[in-house]
């Protein structure tokens, strides 16, 4: 995939697959899914030549402890799934960002790089939302192989 209308189709396809008829990037080559209603996933088009997926994870405490578990998942990329995390500066919000190859980016490979990141903002969300109440540990991602189910998204396009 190496253009934004090739993209375009992908999501395209994608939309067909989860029952989201329709599902379309605008014009700038973004879309959002809502995740259960909780978890917003922008996927966004970048003609340098990939695809990227961002979520915010929520307001991160002003805690050392936590930016030091998410600078340590940043360095190790697999605490993070290869995505990095890093802070909205105007409302300290978590950020999670996965860069995805477009080149030979196929519909299996994006759904399988979504289904994994959403594991990963699922977990980190968590591992975040926690601090206050418990030692910050790192996220483990969902084990269980199941993608979400087609009815877990809502489109904005």
């Amino acid at each position: 995939m190496a253009t934004l209308e090739q993209f375009a189709l992908l999501i395209g396809e994608f939309g067909a697959q989860i029952g989201a008829e329709g599902l379309a990037p605008d014009a700038s080559g973004a879309c959002t899914l809502v995740i259960d209603n909780r978890l917003v996933i922008e996927i966004e088009y970048q003609r340098a030549g990939a695809v990227v997926l961002s979520t915010r994870l929520g307001p991160v405490p002003s805690d050392i402890t936590v930016y030091q578990r998410m600078l340590e998942a940043n360095g190790l990329w697999r605490e993070a799934g290869g995505a990095v995390m890093g802070l909205d500066p105007g409302t300290s919000d978590g950020l999670l960002l996965l860069r995805v190859p477009a080149a030979g980016l196929d519909l299996a490979t994006f759904r399988a790089a979504l289904e994994a990141f959403i594991d990963q903002a699922e977990a980190w969300t968590g591992a975040i939302a926690s601090i206050d109440r418990a030692e910050p540990q790192a996220p483990a991602p969902a084990e269980d192989g199941e993608p979400p189910s087609s009815d877990a998204f809502i489109i904005r396009g």
